[in-house]
């Protein structure tokens, strides 16, 4: 397997936790989600993880496809990633945290595998 392919996979988990990050950084997904309001540590917290975790799926996407290729696949992987977060707060946001641990255990499938 080469390594572009086995760094799609962990960009996308990483877009997908740091989407959830910055969503509950905000008072309303935070509702959703967890209940209740967060509070401003709690929520300077989460967006700060979230921008992290996306800064590591752009990292990843640039290690598996290189700087040219890796760029231009990250918005393939932030697309997907959001579009699925979206539909998670939409149908169900409270499975939401069970979904992204499964998520993160899946993530290192890829290497693991191949």
């Amino acid at each position: 397997m080469t390594t572009a392919a086995m760094f799609t996979w962990p960009a996308c988990v990483l877009a997908w936790a740091g989407f959830l990050g910055l969503a509950l950084a905000m008072d309303r997904h935070h509702d959703q989600v967890l209940g209740g309001r967060p509070s401003v540590l709690r929520r300077r917290l989460a967006m700060l993880t979230g921008w992290a975790l996306l800064g590591l799926a752009t990292a990843a996407a640039v290690a598996g496809w290189g700087w040219s290729i890796g760029l231009a696949a990250l918005w393939g992987v932030l697309g997907l990633s959001g579009g699925g977060l979206v539909l998670g707060l939409a149908y169900a946001p409270r499975r939401l945290p069970a979904l992204t641990a499964v998520l993160a255990l899946t993530m290192w499938l890829p290497a693991v595998l191949f």
